[in-house]
């Protein structure tokens, strides 16, 4: 049973007024632990579903984006190397540098499907 922390706030308010009876701290000892045990679940499921977000969508984009970046840099290199020299086999080098390949992502940003 979910306990929420205004619940736990009604305990301790009875357990204040009637400090005699045993079975409101029993009671609010009880709430709180319960009250615990749903926070420590719902950090765990948050942690959860970030490794997964982590692991289909921001991983992949990431490596995407890091192999353009190897991509643009090693033409930059090739182009003002080419740009220099021009001779034909720079140019040979700098057209057959391949693109790297574009891991498609699902976009779960919008809701258009």
């Amino acid at each position: 049973m979910t306990k929420s922390i205004t619940e736990i706030g009604y305990v301790l308010i009875d357990n204040i007024i009637n400090i005699k009876n045993d079975n409101n701290k029993t009671k609010l000892l009880s709430d709180v632990k319960t009250f615990n045990m749903n926070i420590m679940e719902n950090n765990e499921q948050i942690i959860k579903n970030r490794n997964i977000y982590s692991t289909k969508y921001d991983i992949p984009r990431q490596k995407n984006n890091d192999n353009y970046d190897k991509y643009l840099k090693n033409k930059e290199i090739l182009y003002n190397k080419w740009k220099q020299s021009k001779t034909i086999k720079d140019l040979y080098s700098l057209l057959e540098l391949k693109r790297p390949e574009y891991t498609e992502i699902e976009d779960i940003y919008t809701a258009i499907k």
